[in-house]
């Protein structure tokens, strides 16, 4: 190797890594290639941060599904426990999480147990669907909508 050619690659402020090219030959690298790199490089950047935004996004969407599953089951101990205890929402909500620290366990187990030892079955989790596509502003609706 005689010559080498390396352009950063650059999101969020910080380099994430290069595209490098290598010769054979002493100044191999004119600056028209220079340049097709520098802009290949640009196109990357931004198909890099694509990818690194729609990662994020999908990590997001997961927790969230996370949450609202967690949170339908923590809905149905409280209402197991408010109606035995004839007491509150906050109230019932304080029993299970005391239970969750005593046990050491997450209060949605706490609630999933509850809801288990009542109805004898595991508690089924809300079903999320994805939403359906958008359509383009102009277009039709299909007969099967």
């Amino acid at each position: 190797m005689r010559s080498a050619y390396a352009q950063p690659l650059a999101f969020d402020g910080h380099v994430q890594g290069t595209i490098n090219l290598y010769s054979e030959r002493a100044g191999g690298f004119p600056a028209e290639t220079r340049t097709a790199v520098t802009v290949t490089a640009g196109q990357a950047e931004v198909l890099f941060q694509a990818v690194l935004r729609a990662a994020r996004l999908n990590e997001v969407i997961t927790q969230l599904r996370e949450a609202l599953t967690t949170r339908a089951i923590i809905d149905q101990a409280l209402g197991i426990v408010m109606a035995r205890r004839q007491c509150t929402a906050p109230a019932a909500f304080d029993i299970l999480r005391r239970s969750s620290q005593r046990r050491n366990v997450k209060v949605h187990q706490v609630a999933a147990d509850i809801v288990e030892a009542v109805t004898g079955q595991p508690p089924l989790p809300p079903h999320f669907g994805d939403p359906p596509a958008t359509r383009n502003p102009g277009s039709r609706p299909s007969p099967a909508d």
